[in-house]
């Protein structure tokens, strides 16, 4: 009994007793946040921590993880800095539906010769009086056969659908902006198949063909007959992304807020031309023995570089109208080839010629658009859109039309880059969300 009375008497005496001499309890790793309620702090453990101090009754203690995770530190300026960046950022989609620049209505192949006080030459083939009759390299004129050369007059690069995704990140000093956008492949192309004419007594047969250079001089018996079928095709791809910095406006007291910007921009076109058909040179002679007319052209531009820019914003009521103009001093890296296959002979051996070379290609881009507002959060606007630029490289272009001066040798059709225009507009609808 006695050693049980001892035994109570350490372990309810001495042992609170030891451990009130090592100090008070802290717990690792956990750091006092002080009061709800900005009260002092705690009067000490002689008072009763389960009792109110002051006038609030509700006062906590509360103890917090040194560890409170990367977006919390004792320094909030940066957790409301970026949380300020991020609510005030916004994204924009747009439908495009623009048309690009047509080729005009020049002919497919080399131009003719015209003899000073005769009749234009008819390359249609209806003209009765001018038109062209069909002449055989090999095998000299073809007895009641006119030709007719397409032109691409028939080519409509109109109504390409296309979207665009934009991205702005607002700051102090001004605004990041970043945008991509592509439209869908054009693919345009149109048959010509021969056709009998029968307005005189006798009938004769126009077929379609293309116009050679003789030795690099224009004429108008040098050329490529189709007479069981000829097909004209072109793809236009276009596409591009720029990344530009807008500073702040001027005067952001001013009615019509005005802000340069500074950027670079990369843009793409790219353009693909196939003539394609077959011809018999000798129907009574040798009628299966038929060429199988090919030639292509590919061009591919590459545009990059610094580009400069004003844009202009004003509000009425609820409606927002922004005018922007970007210059690109654009870097154009080309890469363009043309190929041939059985020109002259079904034995011809298929040619290609390649080049990648380097030129200057200033772009102009113009935007108007309309905004209104529809939520806190969402506007919706509809624009216009114009992208003009010179320098530029085009498949249907690029082809030089030649045939040696001796009909044994093969053909000289061969690639020849040249300057070209370019140009794309249309409308753009689409809506902006603003995270708030």
């Amino acid at each position: 009994m006695t050693r049980l009375m001892v035994g109570i008497v350490i372990a309810f005496g001495v042992m609170p007793t030891l451990g009130l001499a090592q100090g008070p309890w802290s717990a690792q790793g956990v750091q006092q946040a002080g009061y709800h309620g900005q009260l002092p702090p705690h009067p000490g453990p002689a008072q009763d921590w389960h009792q109110p101090y002051g006038n609030d009754a509700l006062t906590q203690y509360q103890l917090l993880p040194d560890d409170r995770g990367f977006l919390h530190d004792r320094d909030s300026r940066c957790d409301l800095l970026l949380g300020e960046t991020i609510s005030r950022s916004w994204v924009k989609f747009d439908y495009l539906l623009w048309d690009l620049k047509p080729f005009g209505n020049g002919i497919v192949g080399a131009p003719i010769q015209e003899d000073p006080g005769d009749p234009v030459p008819d390359l249609t083939g209806n003209n009765i009086t001018s038109r062209v009759s069909a002449q055989d390299r090999v095998t000299g004129a073809r007895a009641q056969t006119f030709i007719t050369v397409p032109d691409f007059g028939r080519i409509d690069d109109k109504g390409l659908n296309g979207a665009r995704l934009s991205l702005g990140i607002p700051t102090r000093i001004g605004t990041f902006e970043a945008e991509a956008f592509a439209l869908e492949q054009s693919s345009e192309g149109f048959p010509v198949d021969p056709r009998l004419d029968t307005r005189n007594a006798f009938p004769v047969n126009i077929i379609p063909a293309v116009l050679l250079l003789n030795n690099g001089i224009a004429n108008d018996d040098t050329m490529i007959l189709f007479s069981e079928s000829y097909r004209l095709s072109l793809a236009t791809q276009v596409s591009g992304t720029e990344a530009n910095w807008v500073f702040n406006p001027f005067d952001s007291a001013a009615a019509i807020q005005v802000s340069p910007s500074l950027g670079f921009r990369y843009f793409r076109l790219q353009d693909h031309m196939s003539i394609s058909g077959s011809d018999i040179p000798d129907p009574l002679n040798a009628p299966m023995t038929i060429l199988n007319h090919r030639i292509t052209s590919r061009a591919r531009n590459n545009v990059f570089g610094p580009q400069i820019g004003m844009k202009a914003s004003t509000q009425i009521w609820k409606f927002t109208f922004d005018a922007e103009t970007k210059f690109l001093l654009g870097i154009n890296r080309i890469e363009a080839a043309v190929g041939t296959a059985q020109i002259f002979s079904a034995a011809e051996l298929p040619t290609s010629s390649k080049d990648q070379i380097t030129r200057f290609a200033p772009t102009l881009d113009l935007g108007l658009k309309m905004r209104v507002a529809c939520t806190e959060h969402l506007s919706l606007h509809v624009g216009y859109d114009l992208l003009l630029g010179d320098g530029y490289s085009r498949a249907a272009k690029n082809v030089f039309y030649n045939a040696p001066a001796n009909i044994t040798d093969p053909p000289q059709i061969r690639l020849n880059q040249e300057r070209s225009e370019f140009y794309a507009h249309g409308l753009s609808v689409g809506g902006e969300l603003l995270f708030w």
